[in-house]
């Protein structure tokens, strides 16, 4: 059975559509040694009505 998929654009507590987005980057060398400053490790959805966390995502660390 199937799980039924989450709407991650509405706040489950109290409906509401804005969501706020947090996001944590860090820089790295590339393999050409070319350095990229924007690579996003972590973000955040928060309902911005309520504040509830809404959902997280963690990039896993190689």
């Amino acid at each position: 059975m199937e799980r039924p998929e989450r709407d991650l654009s509405r706040c489950p507590a109290c409906g509401s559509t804005e969501v706020e987005r947090t996001e944590v980057t860090r820089g790295y060398y590339s393999a050409h040694a070319k350095y990229d400053p924007e690579v996003l490790i972590r973000f955040t959805d928060t309902c911005a009505a309520c504040g509830r966390l809404i959902y997280e995502h963690v990039e896993d660390d190689e």
